[in-house]
């Protein structure tokens, strides 16, 4: 620090030695150095450093600790937070003046940026062993949604969390979150008592039944200045509005409230991964499985064996798996609230879980995408 400050000092021409470029004026060199430490942030090999630190503490705790007890450890702490269906990691950051755009607002490109490392921090924290096996993600999409700016200097979260997988994706979802600092506590109250009727619709919304052709239902009425009841301006009376169409209005991601905790969604991001050893695809359920999630304890038993062994697991990840007598149900039961039998018989197909609904509601975007 002493250096980089007698550094800086000559350059601009303080302190008692020579000053470097003399015949550069000093406004000049005063306006170069805050240009400097104005997008610091933004120098080579920063973004670099801010990415790839998740995966090589990961691996240098390995062997610190011994691949044992990282291990041990790593699913004691993975457990701890609800595995892959309650783990959720935050990441702080501020909109500093090297990523803002014109309008004094967080850069739409510097979105990617910053969430790259949130990314691989939620990667290590939900999926670590599965990487010490050889495998890493790759990139298939990215799908952002931007609802409010993110003012300059404000500092904001990302918060990442699983979204759902099918045979091939695996979806991460990254939120961008800041906190007003002035809000009264009344209105706190207010978004509490009305959140789980909000969650009702957006449930709701995925489940309505169509309305046949030509059938048009009046949305929710809405209370007058009276206090009496009058349709709404969008209800029968307009062709082409439902009910259906109401509560999907309400379940639209621009749509969404302020969080339970304060915080406000300034943009919605999901990802799609898919797993790879060398050029080999792994089913994400398969990934899962070896990462320890199971819910069932032999399995999860079986996955440490298979990661402690002396390839770590990385030739039953290649193909290995396929010679399981239940490889078409390994991994299956993996995020389910429910604890399935020891013996991982059940209907999946009971019950809709929240797994198959990220996975259905990713499909029908590619579908969408693919009619443009």
């Amino acid at each position: 620090m002493v250096v980089f400050w007698h550094l800086i000092t000559s350059t601009v021409g303080f302190g008692a030695g020579a000053a470097l470029l003399p015949f550069v004026p000093k406004p000049v060199k005063l306006t170069l150095l805050l240009l400097f430490l104005i997008n610091a942030p933004s120098f080579p090999l920063v973004w670099h450093i801010r990415t790839l630190f998740w995966p090589y503490r990961s691996y240098l705790l390995s062997h610190l600790k011994g691949k044992r007890r990282w291990l041990d450890d790593w699913a004691a702490r993975n457990a701890e937070k609800g595995r892959i269906s309650g783990l959720r990691t935050r990441l702080r950051r501020v909109a500093w003046l090297d990523d803002s755009d014109f309008n004094l607002h967080l850069s739409n490109s510097c979105y990617a940026k910053s969430a790259d490392p949130a990314r691989f921090e939620y990667a290590g924290e939900a999926l670590g062993p599965v990487f010490h096996a050889g495998a890493h993600c790759a990139l298939g999409a990215t799908h952002y949604t931007f609802i409010r700016e993110i003012p300059i200097g404000s500092e904001y979260v990302l918060e990442s969390r699983a979204a759902g997988w099918g045979e091939k994706w695996f979806y991460i979802v990254t939120e961008y979150i800041i906190y007003p600092k002035n809000h009264s506590t009344n209105g706190s109250k207010s978004h509490h008592a009305t959140t789980p009727v909000q969650q009702v619709k957006i449930s709701l919304a995925a489940t309505l039944p169509v309305p046949p052709a030509g059938i048009t239902l009046s949305a929710a009425p809405s209370p007058s200045a009276s206090g009496s009841t009058t349709p709404s301006s969008r209800g029968a009376d307009t062709p082409g509005v439902s009910t259906l169409e109401a509560a999907k209005s309400v379940a639209s991601v621009r749509a969404r409230k302020p969080r339970e905790d304060g915080g406000v969604v300034c943009c919605f991001s999901v990802v799609e991964y898919c797993f790879k050893v060398g050029r080999v695809t792994v089913p994400p359920r398969i990934a899962m499985y070896i990462a320890v999630q199971s819910p069932l304890p032999s399995a999860r038993e079986h996955a440490r064996s298979l990661v402690l062994s002396k390839d770590g697991g990385r030739a039953w990840l290649r193909s290995g798996w396929k010679d399981e007598l239940n490889a078409h149900t390994l991994g299956r039961d993996i995020g389910l609230e429910d604890v399935p039998t020891e013996d991982g018989v059940r209907e999946l197909e009971e019950v809709e879980s929240w797994v198959e609904r990220g996975r259905r509601g990713m499909e029908r975007v590619g579908e969408g995408l693919g009619m443009i």
